[in-house]
């Protein structure tokens, strides 16, 4: 697939809008508040891959390194801003570009686990444009603060 067609190249060179733009850039990763066709779930943060790679096994060393790095900093922000009930990393990239999203799940879902995540993105319909800016609004300074959450008591 072309660079010019894929979704989350358009998403890092600006020619995709998500709500609120990009919450937290660094030299590898970008983090956007996910908009999915149906809907908007609040709390679900995608990390794109700047540059195009198709699979987990393309990354380099800094680039695998650094995806650690950006998903605790999603999950510590998430934490402090919304206070999930459980978060799930997730991993699809049928898109053939290495991105991956940070699900939270509220202790009022009724549904857990993956069976969460097809009704979330297939079947809800939840929010719209506006709380998806204001999401993205609460979470962006969140992101940005590297001393943001201590993270989850062990």
């Amino acid at each position: 697939m072309p660079d010019n067609e894929c979704l989350e190249c358009r998403i890092v060179s600006g020619d995709f809008k998500t709500p609120g733009g990009v919450l937290l850039e660094g030299p590898n990763w970008m983090v956007v508040h996910y908009h999915p066709r149906k809907g908007i779930y609040p709390g679900r943060l995608m990390a794109v891959l700047k540059r195009h790679a198709k699979s987990l096994s393309d990354l380099t060393d800094a680039e695998a390194q650094s995806m650690a790095m950006v998903a605790r900093r999603m999950t510590r922000s998430l934490d402090a801003g919304l206070a999930p009930e459980r978060m799930y990393m997730l991993s699809f990239n049928e898109d053939e570009h290495v991105h991956f999203h940070i699900l939270s799940r509220f202790k009022d879902d009724a549904i857990r686990g993956p069976n969460l995540v097809v009704q979330k993105m297939l079947v809800d319909e939840i929010g719209g444009q506006a709380e998806a800016e204001a999401m993205a609004a609460k979470l962006k300074p969140l992101l940005q603060d590297p001393q943001t959450g201590a993270g989850r008591q062990q």
